[in-house]
């Protein structure tokens, strides 16, 4: 924990009315050399204890859901175990399969992945440069006036998404469905016409601009068809110029939302970045780090 008024300005908090700095914890990364050359980060893990025992969850604020399990103990029809999940200073109780907690009691601990839902009576801040987040309850970007909207878009069993507006590389306006799941991502395409509107008319073909791979998630049965390309413009976001790197696409993988979406942003345009999601007020705050 950093408790300093300097720290409080810097990653977004506001004093007015604070009576005490929020505790900052550190985050980790999954890493993989699966699909680049190289290692790359795949996925934001934060520490978690599951009924007392300590674990990871993937943060992934592209699901609605409080925590979302995975693998075939995400069988909806599994019969199911009140838990206690505790991530930083908050503690939620949900329901948990028992292949869940057998996994967890062997001390299998990468089980789910945790949304929206566990944070949306809060604000969550993410310091990229400094690996660690932040969470206090209630609304603090209200009226703060380096704030943005962002929309909250409600998801039909509870949750929502973080809707983010930006103008992509050609100037056009859209909402971004901001997503550390999609950690190693620049830009996602979230269906195959946003992908040739993304990639400028590129096929899906393995050639010298589009490279083709195959990628495990562990919430598919079956490995994904992926593809990416580069991308050299910028994407505007809260006044700032973003270069995302990367246009992306996974066959079979479309999100279609109640509001319809330019893409979805993953986490490699934002190293530098702190980030703030005010879930509240519906404010999002966007900062480069030092």
């Amino acid at each position: 924990m950093r408790g300093t008024a300097a720290v409080l300005v810097m990653a977004g908090w506001p004093l007015a009315g604070a009576t005490a700095p929020p505790d900052w914890h550190e985050f980790d990364y999954a890493v993989s050399a699966a699909i680049g050359p190289g290692d790359e980060r795949v996925a934001l893990l934060l520490r978690a204890q599951i009924d007392g025992r300590k674990c990871w969850l993937q943060l992934d604020t592209g699901a609605p859901d409080a925590v979302l399990w995975h693998g075939p103990a995400s069988d909806a029809k599994a019969p199911a175990t009140a838990v206690q999940v505790r991530i930083g200073d908050l503690e939620k109780t949900v329901q948990a399969p028992a292949a869940v907690l057998a996994q967890v009691r062997q001390g299998e601990c990468a089980v789910g992945s945790v949304g929206n839902g566990f944070f949306e009576h809060g604000t969550l801040a993410l310091d990229f440069p400094g690996s660690r987040y932040a969470f206090v309850p209630g609304a603090t970007l209200g009226s703060d006036r380096m704030a943005q909207p962002m929309r909250y878009l409600r998801g039909p069993a509870g949750g929502g998404y973080p809707l983010l507006p930006a103008l992509l590389f050609d100037g056009t306006p859209g909402h971004l469905l901001f997503d550390t799941g999609s950690a190693r991502f620049g830009v996602v395409a979230p269906t195959l016409a946003q992908w040739t509107v993304l990639s400028g008319g590129r096929a899906l073909a393995d050639t010298a601009a589009v490279r083709s791979y195959a990628v495990s998630n562990a919430m598919d049965a079956a490995p994904l068809r992926c593809h990416d390309t580069t991308v050299g413009g910028t994407i505007a976001l809260a006044g700032q110029r973003l270069a995302p790197g990367i246009v992306s696409y996974c066959e079979g993988k479309e999100l279609r939302l109640a509001v319809p979406l330019a893409g979805v942003l993953g986490l490699r345009a934002l190293a530098g970045h702190r980030i703030t999601l005010d879930y509240v007020s519906q404010r999002w705050k966007l900062e480069k780090a030092d």
